[in-house]
């Protein structure tokens, strides 16, 4: 908590009596006073940020559709001929009145654009990080010439979808004949072609022929 000068907390007025400082409740126990106002000072102004504790209101009383108007050139404060301090509220009545009211936090109805910025950071082969704009001017990064090790990658890469792609293909195109019986021509190697049987050569010496 902030301590003034007169030792009181911020929210006591200094003219408070003394006396009025701790109060001891029925059960023994002692409470201190943390806030007081003795409007004991004539002519304050309680428009908004003019008084250091209180605002007046300009604003309709809202609750319970009550048709009451709050409005800060209807209060002030005066002195008593014994020096008492009185807060007074000016009560009026006003007939076909018509005002439109915002809160003090709230914007009016309407269109507004705007515009939302946000931060990426990505990767590519051959380029540097980029982050915080198409440029990266906002960190000083940006593109840059390709390192050995990046263009080897990016090649890697290229190589690696180009066979996943082929055998993809090569796997559909075999599944496609068998389901409509086309069979692959046969095709023997040399190891297979030793396996089949062979006519003995005859006296000629004229080649074996396949049976």
């Amino acid at each position: 908590m902030i301590t003034s000068r007169s030792g009181l907390s911020p929210w006591v007025d200094v003219d408070t009596p003394e006396s009025a400082y701790n109060v001891t409740s029925s059960r023994g126990h002692t409470w201190a006073l943390v806030m007081s106002d003795e409007f004991n000072v004539a002519g304050r102004n309680f428009t908004p940020g003019a008084d250091h504790m209180w605002t007046a209101l300009e604003m309709p009383d809202g609750v319970n559709a009550a048709l009451e108007y709050y409005s800060f050139n209807m209060t002030d404060t005066v002195t008593e001929s014994d020096g008492r301090g009185v807060f007074r509220i000016k009560i009026m009545e006003e007939e076909n009145i018509t005002y439109t009211v915002w809160n003090t936090y709230a914007k009016p109805a309407g269109l507004r654009p705007t515009t939302c910025t946000t931060e990426l950071e990505w990767y590519s082969p051959g380029t540097n990080s980029v982050s915080k704009g198409e440029d990266g001017s906002a960190n000083g990064e940006g593109f840059g010439p390709p390192t050995v090790l990046s263009s080897l990658f990016g090649a890697f890469v290229i190589v690696l979808l180009v066979f996943v792609v082929y055998k993809i293909i090569g796997q559909r195109s075999r599944k496609a004949m068998v389901g409509a019986g086309i069979t692959q021509p046969a095709i023997l190697s040399k190891v297979e072609m030793d396996d089949v049987p062979r006519s003995n050569k005859s006296q000629s010496g004229s080649e074996d022929k396949l049976v």
